[in-house]
């Protein structure tokens, strides 16, 4: 399985999953989770987002999270505990330093796109490798085209310096520092319905959980 796992599409981290069941059981990839991370194109596209009313903050959690993990074929279950410790370490960082950002650390900001006024969200979900800086998640809300975008930055105000003034949403999106995980598959790469709910939520629950 280890030297096979690369033509599986399958991350060797993750194979512990597959091989867990016993002679007598079976993995079943019945949740959003195992979909993404196994990279199976899951056809059930009924679910529209354009045609809903909006995105809540919970939307936005967890199709930063989700998405930040399953393109890089990894499961997203742990991410979220890491987000948690990383958005509280933020928070109590910004107060000792007293810049303010402690309240703002998830949060939105204005933005164009072309002649359309919109918003990008913005929240920390995880540290670098060296511990030096924050990871943080660029959340695009057009519903037709919801958008994950990451970048490193150690302040709110670092993150959006070079933009401050321009406000235009292809130029922070388009820029040579930002995080581009990708599979590869740019229609895998797009974002689903199912990048938007827990990752242990069942497949034939994802619209509920949505719509709820």
């Amino acid at each position: 399985m280890v030297a096979i796992a690369d033509r599986l599409y399958v991350v060797p981290a993750e194979l512990p999953k597959l091989l867990a069941p016993t002679k007598d059981g079976l993995f079943i990839a019945d949740d959003a989770d195992s979909v993404r991370f196994l990279g199976i194109d899951y056809e059930d596209r009924s679910y529209q987002m354009r045609d809903k009313p909006g995105i809540t903050r919970s939307m936005i959690v967890n199709g930063c999270v989700n998405r930040f993990y399953h393109l890089k074929r990894r499961s997203s279950l742990e991410g979220f505990s890491i987000a948690k410790a990383t958005i509280d370490e933020f928070i109590e960082g910004s107060q000792l330093i007293e810049n303010g950002e402690d309240k703002i650390a998830f949060g939105t900001r204005p933005f164009r796109q072309g002649t359309i006024k919109t918003w990008v969200a913005y929240l920390p979900i995880a540290k670098t490798a060296d511990g030096k800086n924050f990871v943080w998640c660029l959340f695009g809300p057009d519903t037709s085209n919801l958008t994950t975008f990451y970048k490193t930055a150690g302040s709110i105000e670092e993150l959006f310096a070079r933009f401050e003034g321009k406000g235009d949403f292809m130029t922070l999106t388009t820029a040579a520092d930002m995080i581009s995980p990708t599979t590869g598959d740019w229609i895998y790469d797009t974002v689903r319905d199912i990048d938007l709910v827990p990752p242990d939520t069942k497949l034939d629950k994802v619209a509920s959980v949505l719509d709820h």
